[in-house]
């Protein structure tokens, strides 16, 4: 009834009864594979390989988020690197959400500043960020715009200055470099 075939040394192909297929990340499932063996039909089968997915990428992302904040998009990738279904995603993440585990605008704060005390500047530093934390860019810039930013700004460009400067660069190279750090002069 129940058939397992390793497509590969991380992931196995659940069958069962020759109908339902799951695909599975083997470290993440093997030791609880063997309750399946459990279900007597199908919406059985289906309801516990919900309920298991369920409660690993729960315990997964509680075990994530302990050990650093990640943004909602950044989480979803590592669930979708362990095979979990798209439902039982939303479901972990939105039951974070609701508990505050997850705050992506503060995590964008963070690093905002990070970005701008090394010397990157807004011009450069929303982009970088919108791909790492998954975050829109008009998201980004709303924070950018209702945060008070300006000690790290002011921070980073005289940051950048000065490194210019100690390279004995003339006032047309600074304002090139600052350019080119996403500041506007």
């Amino acid at each position: 009834m129940l058939d397992l075939q390793e497509l590969n040394d991380k992931k196995i192909k659940i069958t069962y009864a020759d109908q339902i297929e799951k695909t599975v990340y083997k470290p993440f499932f093997y030791k609880h594979l063997r309750n399946l063996k459990q279900a007597k039909n199908s919406q059985e089968f289906l309801n516990l390989f919900d309920s298991i997915e369920y409660q690993r990428a729960l315990d997964y992302v509680l075990w994530l988020l302990g050990r650093t904040a990640y943004s909602t998009q950044q989480l979803r990738s590592k669930l979708k690197e362990k095979c979990i279904s798209q439902e039982t995603q939303d479901a972990v993440l939105q039951k974070c959400l609701n508990y505050g585990y997850i705050q992506d605008e503060d995590i964008a704060k963070a690093h905002m500043r990070r970005e701008l005390l090394k010397g990157y500047g807004p011009r450069l530093m929303i982009p970088k960020l919108s791909f790492k934390l998954g975050i829109s860019k008009e998201a980004l810039s709303e924070i950018f715009a209702s945060e008070d930013f300006s000690d790290e700004l002011e921070t980073g460009r005289q940051k950048i200055i000065a490194k210019i400067q100690r390279k004995g660069s003339s006032s047309y190279e600074i304002k090139a470099h600052l350019i080119k750090r996403g500041f506007d002069y």
